[in-house]
This record gives structure tokens, C-alpha cells and sequence, in this order.
């Protein structure tokens, strides 16, 4: 998935998302839990708040974007994991 992509996804899900470029999304790895496989990328929300930006790839094609401030300072894999199990 193209990173203009994300980028179009967080304009309109972070607050002031808009504002956010290519150059503040640092990628930080590639993972595979179960049978899914994921991107990561970290970045500052426009009010300087952590947060992580995820692709995610399921066996049948799919793809999803998400999002969320990272409020536990949770690292990459911790992060990944919780999205994988849905318990951010």
C-alpha cells in the first residue's frame, strides 16, 4: 500500500491530520502475526502526541489502515500485537 495512502487516511483521522507529510512517518518494521502481515509506522500527531500508524494484510487480500495515539508508550511489537488482537 502507497504511503500517500496512509497519509490520505490520517487527514482525515487524526486531529489536524491534514498538515501531516511523507517525511514525518519514520517506518519502523514489517511483522506477521498469525497469518496477517503488518507495516508500522510511527509519527507525532500535529499536538506532539505519539502515535503509530499500521497496514495490515489479511491471507484473503485485504488490506486495512489504522491508527492510534500511542498512549501506554508501547513499543512497535507491543503495538502490533494489540492491534492484532484488538485491544487497543
Amino acid at each position: 500500500m502507497p504511503v500517500v495512502a496512509v497519509l490520505d487516511y490520517l487527514s482525515d483521522e487524526v486531529p489536524d491530520g491534514e498538515s501531516l507529510t511523507a517525511s514525518d512517518l519514520v517506518f519502523v518494521r514489517t511483522a506477521q502475526v498469525e497469518n496477517s502481515r503488518y507495516w508500522i509506522w510511527r509519527f507525532n500527531e500535529p499536538d506532539g502526541d505519539a502515535a503509530y500508524a499500521t497496514v495490515s494484510a489479511a491471507p484473503d487480500g485485504t488490506a486495512t489502515i489504522g491508527y492510534e495515539t500511542d498512549y501506554y508508550g508501547l513499543t512497535p511489537e507491543q503495538f502490533i500485537l494489540g492491534d492484532h488482537h484488538q485491544v487497543l
